[in-house]
């Protein structure tokens, strides 16, 4: 086995251009992970540095070992455990949650305005419209409020959803 330390190969600056590079690529190719540029590139050097005792110079060049196999395998784990499920729900539900926070203080006029003018035109609505309104905007699913109407899913999407959709269009409220 090889006797190459860390300090060498982090000074090494094909190395470093590579992990760079690596970082690059993985945001352009997942822009949702540009904010994790930092921990791509740190998750990236830990493998460099859980791998080099199994480098053999005898067999390939550090330049090779790390830019074949050392880096590869980290991108496919760096990949893994960003783009988990669970990773990725409880990452998207945080960006919007900070999205949402934004746009609502700088916007809290504006979204007062919308719900004021959500209300007008709700009130206006039939019972079952109303109640399928109020229903969706509490959270409930398309399933959940066609069970408590006690209608079938296919009614609700063909006649329901896309009456109110007009109305709401109409109303100047696309969203």
């Amino acid at each position: 086995m090889g006797a190459i330390n860390f300090n060498d190969v982090y000074a090494n600056a094909y190395v470093r251009e590579s992990v760079e590079t690596l970082v690059e690529m993985t945001v352009r190719q997942y822009p949702m992970l540009a904010s994790y540029n930092d921990d791509i590139r740190q998750e990236l050097w830990i493998a460099i540095n859980e791998h080099l005792p199994k480098f053999d110079q005898n067999k390939s060049s550090i330049n090779t070992f790390l830019g074949r196999v050392v880096l590869g395998s980290a991108m496919k784990e760096v990949r893994r455990k960003y783009f988990s499920q669970r990773s990725i729900s409880s990452r998207i539900m945080t960006e919007l949650n900070e999205e949402i926070s934004a746009d609502y203080t700088h916007n809290n006029v504006e979204s007062n305005l919308l719900a004021e003018d959500v209300k007008i035109v709700v009130d206006t609505l039939s019972p079952i419209q109303k109640q399928i309104c109020e229903s969706l905007m509490d959270g409930l699913s398309i399933n959940r409020v066609a069970q408590s109407l006690n209608i079938p899913v296919a009614t609700l999407y063909k006649y329901h959803i896309p009456a109110l959709r007009k109305i709401f269009i109409r109303a100047g409220l696309k969203k």
